[in-house]
C-alpha cells in the first residue's frame, strides 16, 4: 500500500503538533482555564442560592439570548463573564498567530 503522507504533509502535522503542545503550555490557556473556573464556581454558588423554581426558570432559560444579560445582572457574574471572554480572545489570539484555527481548540484543550 503506497504511503499517503508525503514528507511535506508529516512535517506539516509535526509543526500543527507543535503548536498545540505550545498553545495548550501557554500563559493564555492557564489564564482562560482559571477564568472559566471561577466562573463556574460564581455560577453554580449563585444557582443554588435560588429557589427551586428559580433554579429551574434560570437552567430552562440559559439558552435565552434576552435572558442572559439580566442573569448576569442579577447574579453579579458580569465581570467573570468579561473575563472569560477575554482571556478567551487572547488564548484564540494567540492560536491564529501560531498557525491554529478555531477547530483546533479541542486540541488545545484536551492537552
Amino acid at each position: 500500500m503506497e504511503n499517503l503522507l508525503t514528507p511535506e504533509k508529516n512535517q506539516e502535522a509535526a509543526d500543527r503538533n507543535k503548536a498545540i503542545a505550545s498553545v495548550a503550555q501557554s500563559e493564555e490557556r492557564a489564564r482562560f482555564s482559571e477564568a472559566t473556573k471561577q466562573y463556574y464556581q460564581a455560577f453554580k454558588t449563585y444557582l443554588y442560592s435560588l429557589s427551586e423554581e428559580e433554579r429551574q426558570n434560570t437552567l430552562e432559560n440559559l439558552n435565552n439570548d434576552d435572558f442572559i444579560p439580566e442573569f448576569r445582572r442579577k447574579s453579579g457574574l458580569e465581570e467573570l463573564a468579561e473575563e472569560v471572554n477575554a482571556t478567551c480572545n487572547d488564548l484564540l489570539a494567540l492560536m491564529e498567530s501560531s498557525g491554529l484555527n478555531e477547530d483546533d481548540i479541542s486540541s488545545v484543550s484536551f492537552l
